[in-house]
């Protein structure tokens, strides 16, 4: 074994915390549908322009097509609920999303999905989540998911590493960051970045471009193998 094999494998991931965006819905008669979220610590949604959106589809987001309703969130802080009225769920489906900014065209910046059958049950919820998948002593490999007919790349998506316990939109140093692939569940990697073993880690992913965007946060030790 090479010292370069050995100082790989001398390390490995400790405790981690993941964050990502819970969506869920509950209809109220026919025609009113409650939409609840939970969401990534430190965000402030009535600064980064979030919104959540609803369209009369089934299964998931007709991206690029313009939705049934929207409502701006105006919470400082990451959780809420907003209602929508005026629907038809005895006879059609629905899918409602939370977008984490504020592009109101295309809807790249959604980070959770839920669809809404005919008759009002909701279906399982469709989340931007990440994780660490391999740790070694200069790189590192991050795996994501995203809901339904995400093209990440196309859509601008990143993901970001930092230095640091949380992860504050506009505040945390970003100490590196790597592009997304065309796949809407992949593994990307950072190379030439230093794992120290005792350090603290956290990777977000960003459902945009901006700090602002971002969807998933895990955060991690590196400890001794």
């Amino acid at each position: 074994m090479t010292t370069a094999e050995a100082d790989v494998r001398a390390i490995e991931i400790g405790t981690t915390v993941a964050y990502a965006y819970e969506i869920s819905a509950q209809a109220e008669g026919g025609t009113l549908l409650e939409i609840s979220w939970r969401g990534v610590p430190n965000r402030n949604p009535s600064k980064s322009g979030d919104f959540v959106a609803i369209w009369q589809n089934s299964g998931s987001v007709p991206w690029g097509t313009k939705p049934e309703s929207s409502q701006s969130v105006t919470n400082s802080t990451p959780d809420g609920d907003l209602p929508f009225s005026g629907l038809s769920m005895a006879n059609l489906p629905y899918v409602a999303a939370y977008s984490v900014g504020s592009d109101a065209t295309n809807y790249y910046n959604v980070a959770a999905v839920i669809p809404i059958a005919v008759g009002g049950t909701p279906g399982t919820p469709q989340t931007t989540t990440v994780g660490v998948a391999y740790v070694g002593a200069t790189s590192l490999a991050v795996a994501y998911t995203t809901p339904i007919g995400v093209d990440p790349k196309t859509f601008g998506h990143t993901v970001v590493l930092a230095h640091s316990d949380t992860f504050i939109p506009g505040t945390t140093e970003v100490i590196a960051t790597v592009k997304t692939t065309d796949n809407p569940n992949d593994v990307v990697g950072f190379t030439g970045v230093r794992m120290i073993v005792g350090q603290t880690y956290t990777v977000a992913y960003l459902a945009g471009s901006a700090p602002a965007n971002v969807a998933a946060t895990v955060t991690f030790l590196v400890v001794p193998a």
